[in-house]
């Protein structure tokens, strides 16, 4: 025997590394998944990479044997995920070479595996900055900024989610050109010397997975890779090259306008007008009155809808086009009662924010009346 475990202490880590093993590649070795068994310390270490990200988690259990290989991670992670809730066995097949046995109840699966000598090594990182944050904060900022990080591959440098630390303050910004989102939030000690680095959407993703809302994560920062460092797993990831945009100026636009809308009725009223507005190009208007949001959409097919919902205006009656697409993910990434839009006119962008919170906000652009 190899190792024993319960499918329970195994499986959420298996899937966790298993998410970065390519679904599709043409090195054979990216599709393989490193597992490293340690004897005296009777823990198991997981590893995949696709060369851009690079993942490792380990879990504690019944190691008989010190071996490291690698095996086929999507069919090893499917396999582990479709057996019954019981002890796993992973073995040696006696006068067999290259092949294991993976057993559970009355279940068993011969696998065969290759050396780790191919393996792609652990990327070494040369720290130039780092800082502790706690999981559920960083798991919010990035459930408040990925939505709109942009998908057009021939804009490298808005593929992903922008950190700016700097003073007292980490920021976290994306942008698709059409919208861009911001968090902000403090920290312990003032870094005089501000790092910024772009990490790519997928390596956010992965992240945004892996941070379970308790305890630390660790940002270990070089010059084109980064580091976050959980209590058992390591995720390392390139950084983007290409330089990200100059977003202050725009976070720091003024208006004069400012509209208070309870967010509930406005995402009911939302869900409704987005049926029938065109989703080529999805745009609605947003009519603001003394006491009152009217929200119109239309299409040529199948008609127009009206919705009127309470609105606290502390400026003049004024008319915006938007997004309908675009508001509601702004809605579901805002997490008070109501939220605040500031506006300057009809051709400036839509600047949502959450009611007595500065921390985060979304700046819509606006599109043709």
């Amino acid at each position: 025997m190899i190792f024993k475990v319960n499918k329970s202490e195994i499986i959420d880590v298996l899937q966790i590394v298993g998410c970065v093993v390519p679904q599709k590649t043409t090195i054979n070795m990216l599709s393989q998944m490193m597992i490293e068994c340690d004897k005296k310390n009777n823990t198991i270490k997981f590893t995949s990479t696709d060369l851009t990200i690079y993942m490792t988690a380990s879990i504690k259990a019944e190691v008989e044997e010190n071996i490291s290989f690698t095996i086929p991670g999507k069919c090893f992670v499917d396999i582990i995920r479709n057996f019954p809730n019981d002890v796993i066995t992973v073995s040696k097949i006696e006068g067999v070479e290259n092949e294991i046995s993976v057993k559970c109840r009355r279940a068993a699966y011969k696998i065969r595996y290759l050396s780790v000598d191919d393996y792609p090594p652990k990327p070494v990182i040369k720290e130039k900055i780092s800082v502790t944050l706690s999981q559920d904060v960083l798991k919010d900022m990035i459930r408040k900024t990925i939505y709109s990080v942009s998908h057009d591959e021939s804009k490298i440098y808005l593929n992903g989610i922008h950190f700016a630390i700097g003073g007292n303050f980490i920021h976290l910004v994306s942008t698709d050109g059409h919208r861009l989102s911001f968090k902000k939030y403090p920290l312990e000690g003032n870094f005089k010397r501000k790092t910024e680095f772009t990490l790519p959407l997928k390596a956010a993703t992965e992240l945004q997975g892996i941070l379970k809302g308790e305890g630390d994560v660790q940002i270990i920062i070089s010059d084109n890779l980064i580091c976050f460092s959980l209590e058992n797993i390591n995720l390392f990831s390139l950084l983007i090259e290409e330089r990200f945009p100059n977003y202050e100026q725009l976070i720091e636009k003024e208006t004069d306008k400012t509209f208070i809308i309870p967010k509930e009725e406005f995402m009911c009223a939302a869900h409704r007008i987005e049926v029938i507005v065109d989703p080529q190009f999805s745009t609605v208007r947003l009519l603001f009155k003394k006491d009152a949001l009217e929200i119109t959409g239309s299409t040529l097919d199948l008609g127009s809808g009206l919705e009127i919902i309470p609105c606290e205006n502390k400026g003049e009656e004024v008319e915006i086009a938007l997004d309908i697409r675009y508001i509601l993910d702004v809605l579901k990434n805002i997490d008070t009662d109501k939220i605040v839009l500031e506006i300057k006119n009809t051709v400036s962008p839509g600047i949502f924010k959450q009611l007595d919170d500065d921390s985060y906000m979304c700046i819509v652009m606006p599109m043709r009346l």
